[in-house]
């Protein structure tokens, strides 16, 4: 019998046996033999085997419960198995699970939803697919065949998915493109990130002056048929949160150059910055918005939001060739129609601002006491915490970022690295997450850099 949510929020996190336990060694051993290690990445930091997960605490196969500070990678905003969710889900099953790319109620009012809580006072128009990346595949072919240019300029570090268009836009590290060739006409410029800042400069003395490598990439790199920029609102890896004059400033530039804005929700969307589209905090509307990850609280779809403009022009010649067999399926539109709801409902946006805030203010104070932590940088509950080798070389310690997410996972508390160094720990708990919660997870945090630091 599933216990109360109470019940599992006032126990976590509790560890009765040292994970991986019996019963988890005996599932991961199952895996391995089956599931191909190309598909594992995270599981090889964090041997957790689900049982039941609710809100934001996940109990192993063992007993063992945890906080969690991965919403299932941004997946899980409204946190795991929401009863509405889980209701919504069970009631579409029992209607029908699949109807291909026919005209549905259920297609109509989550695309309705998605129109209206986008930022853009225009109309729009919603193209649905299986998930994040292939979102971003859908913005760039349209920002093509609209533009009829075929050249397309992403940002430094960023992570925009892992097909072949949106992994050759992708930069946040060699890895995802190694042995790979990347798509021709693809660009980039520098993120803002401003604490790290390759030109040494300091924000706003700087004038910001990375803006300018637009016009140095477009004048010495492309062809002079660039599209559309690709870019994150705020980074996913690291979670660099740009100047305030960057977005608006590089959207006016866009306009001039007759370049499309392609804003990437994907990751800060559906809520964790405290707004519910990230790029609400700079005042900008996109010509296009992708989401994924918690549009469905946890079932797979991604979205592409348009002006109806933009893609209207286009029906006539290529009405059609954006159907996906599984984008419109009903289980997750059932799931991510509620999840709107809850969003708006239960204020989940504004609880990751207050909790958010709170976490900033706890990091900053362990900053002052330890000498390997290094920027503490995002918004809302995208929260990237970096760990340096001291404070004055801000030498990246990737290492330590991998050991205090083993030592808290040994305490109850699941966190991954990120950053394109590796050298980031990222907090991004489901937006449910209690102040209490966090709190227990920060005292995690700081324990186990404690225990590092007195062993090293």
């Amino acid at each position: 019998m599933v216990r109360k949510m109470e019940e599992w929020w006032l126990e976590a996190p509790k560890i009765v046996t040292t994970p991986p336990g019996p019963r988890a060694r005996r599932i991961i051993e199952r895996n391995e033999k089956f599931v191909s290690g190309l598909a594992v990445g995270i599981g090889k930091l964090l041997k957790i085997v689900y049982d039941e997960a609710r809100g934001a605490v996940i109990k192993d196969v063992d007993g063992n419960l945890y906080i969690d500070f991965t919403s299932s990678i941004t997946a899980c905003n409204t946190g795991h198995c929401h009863p509405r969710v889980v209701e919504a889900i069970k009631r579409q099953a029992e209607r029908f699970i699949h109807a291909y790319e026919y005209p549905t109620d259920l297609k109509a009012e989550v695309s309705e939803k998605l129109c209206k809580i986008t930022p853009g006072k225009f109309e729009k128009t919603v193209i649905f697919s299986n998930c994040g990346t292939e979102s971003i595949e859908n913005a760039v072919r349209i920002a093509e065949l609209y533009k009829k240019k075929h050249e397309i300029i992403s940002l430094w570090e960023s992570f925009h998915g892992k097909t072949r268009a949106s992994s050759s836009l992708t930069t946040y590290g060699v890895k995802v493109r190694e042995g790979l060739t990347k798509l021709p006409g693809i660009y980039h410029i520098p993120y803002p990130d401003c604490n790290h800042c390759f030109l040494h400069r300091e924000y706003p003395d700087c004038g910001v002056q990375c803006l300018e490598f637009l016009d140095y990439v477009i004048n010495f790199e492309s062809t002079g048929g660039v599209g559309a920029i690709v870019l994150e609102p705020i980074l996913g890896g690291g979670c660099v949160v740009p100047p305030p004059d960057y977005w608006p400033r590089l959207k006016e530039l866009c306009e001039q150059k007759d370049m499309l804005f392609i804003d990437d929700e994907v990751q800060a969307g559906m809520g964790r910055t405290g707004k519910m589209f990230a790029m609400e905090h700079y005042g900008v509307e996109p010509d296009i918005l992708t989401t994924g990850k918690g549009l469905a609280s946890g079932l797979p779809i991604g979205s592409t939001i348009a002006k109806k403009e933009i893609t209207e022009s286009l029906v006539k010649d290529y009405g059609g060739l954006f159907t996906s067999t599984f984008g419109s399926n009903a289980i997750p539109l059932a799931a991510a129609s509620v999840t709107i709801d809850i969003m708006l409902e239960e204020k989940l946006p504004e609880n990751a601002a207050r909790v958010g805030e709170f976490a900033m203010k706890r990091l900053n104070e362990m900053k002052e006491e330890h000498e390997k932590i290094g920027h503490i940088q995002g918004k809302g509950l995208l929260i990237g915490l970096e760990f340096v080798e001291d404070q004055r070389s801000h030498k990246p310690a990737k290492q330590m970022a991998l050991e205090v997410c083993r030592k808290c996972f040994e305490k109850g508390l699941l966190m991954f690295n990120t950053g394109w160094q590796g050298n980031f720990v990222k907090i991004n708990p489901p937006l449910v997450i209690t102040k209490e919660q966090m709190e227990k997870g920060l005292n995690i945090i700081e324990e186990a850099i404690v225990e590092i630091e007195r062993s090293s």
